[in-house]
């Protein structure tokens, strides 16, 4: 048997040698049987491996396979049992210039892994950024971090800045630059709140990273490149406040409506990552048509909140029960109206008014087919109105088919009308304005330059 120089040095050495490519099957022989890896190197200069299937002595066809594959073989007998040397006979028939090596009671794949991982870089490792203007205008653009022949353990700070509304994270992609042509290496996702950030990324091996200083630990991201750096946008625009107003019509048929506006809440949640999201909620219901009884008129129960205090007030409303249904034709939706305006006088304007209810709001007098005016002879016309001059978007939530929907309801929802069995929530909070329009997540960090 060759004089073998061990296993470490061997593999160092045909590490070394490997090209763009080129491939190198490893295989570990004791009295158990033949498992190995198969390595090849990608044009990123990485090594990629994957395991061979263990088995017998006698090779299987996927280790036959890889042997007939790879430009070089390393035999490793790692122990001196008979069956160790007839297997090694074996291999040696079908590649006689594989070279042998004796490592008693060696990790093959340990060994392989290490070897790997302590290769210096044979390209220049960059970090992809993404660059702003001074216009505001956005491009990629990449960070250096690791300089050829640099070998693990080394770890650099760097200065990121998070853009907000990003739920999906941040990817932090490694690159190299191979000739003139840029290629990638890796992708890790981390969750980091808005803002800046100082990190550390430490070097772990050959297109292996480990990133330092967050809260969270980095995942694999295994998204297209394409779909990733699709969602960048072309300028960084910061995130307008928005007030999301809902009044929700208590009575049968509410659990329904509640549960749509809580899917639309919890997409504000979300998606405004970053963004200043304001929701508030009002609670109406029937007129009482009885003189001795007051009547109870509508009900803010949560004014300008965050998305996870609207979370919880709809949670409670949902727990005491639909309201009795009182007048079948007409429920205080002008009274809603009049609370909502009220109580925006003294702080955000509403963005959006969304209405999730089935009865219309009553008249302010009599008239024909209706007999039961509100008892505060509130008109709900001009309130529509002036939502609609202070630029609010209108939208409607209603069981009836938009088609069917009363006239009422078809000028209340100006900008979206929809139905609550089949609404799709996260295109009407598009169309309201508090949910955006596409994709604006910035899905890599932005560079920070240190100041001179």
């Amino acid at each position: 048997m060759p004089a073998s120089d061990g296993l470490r040095a061997a593999l160092t050495r045909t590490l070394g040698a490997l090209g763009p490519g080129d491939r190198l099957v490893v295989l570990g022989l004791d009295g158990v049987g033949i498992g190995g890896v198969e390595l090849r190197r990608t044009s990123a200069g990485i090594v990629e491996g994957a395991a061979l299937p263990p088995g017998p002595h006698e090779p299987s066809p996927e280790v036959t396979a890889a042997l007939d594959r790879a430009g070089a073989v390393h035999l490793v007998r790692c122990d001196g049992s008979p069956a160790a040397a007839t297997a090694l006979d074996r291999l040696l028939s079908h590649r006689g210039d594989a070279e042998t090596v004796d490592a008693p009671g060696a990790d093959v794949v340990a060994e392989v892994r290490a070897a790997i991982a302590d290769e210096p870089l044979r390209y220049l490792h960059e970090l992809v950024t993404v660059q702003v203007a001074p216009d505001g205008r956005l491009s990629l653009g990449t960070q250096p971090l690791f300089a050829q022949d640099t070998v693990r353990g080394l770890a650099v700070p760097i200065s990121v800045r998070i853009a907000p509304g990003n739920p999906d994270g941040t990817a932090f992609a490694l690159v190299c630059q191979v000739e003139t042509r840029l290629r990638l290496v890796s992708v890790q996702r981390l969750r980091l709140p808005p803002g800046d950030h100082e990190l550390m990324v430490e070097l772990r091996g050959p297109g292996r990273v480990r990133i330092l200083g967050a809260a969270e630990r980095p995942e694999p991201d295994h998204r297209p490149w394409e779909e990733i750096c699709g969602t960048l946008p072309p300028v960084l625009a910061e995130p307008r406040p928005a007030h999301l107003v809902c009044a929700i019509e208590d009575g049968p048929g509410s659990p329904a409506r509640i549960s749509r506006v809580r899917d639309l809440v919890a997409e504000t949640l979300a998606e405004g990552a970053g963004r200043d999201v304001r929701v508030s909620l009002v609670r109406y219901g029937p007129h009482t048509r009885d003189p001795r009884s007051a009547d109870p008129g509508a009900e803010v129960l949560l004014w300008e909140g965050g998305p996870r205090d609207a979370l919880d007030a709809l949670r409670d409303l949902a727990g005491k029960g639909p309201a009795d249904l009182g007048y079948h034709r007409c429920a205080q939706v002008e009274c809603a109206l009049t609370l909502v305006r009220a109580h925006a006088r003294r702080g955000l304007p509403p963005t959006a008014l969304l209405v999730a209810g089935d009865r219309p709001a009553h008249p302010d007098r009599t008239a024909p087919h209706e007999r039961f005016v509100c008892p505060r002879r509130t008109d709900w016309q001009p309130l529509i109105r002036a939502f609609e001059a202070e630029g609010t978007r209108l939208g409607a939530l209603v069981g009836a088919a938009p088609r069917q929907a009363e006239p009422f309801w078809r000028t209340l929802g100006r900008d979206v009308l929809a139905t609550t069995d089949t609404a799709d929530m996260r295109a009407v909070g598009r169309s309201l304005g508090v949910l955006e329009d596409g994709p604006r997540r910035v899905p890599f960090p932005i560079v920070v330059t240190a100041p001179e």
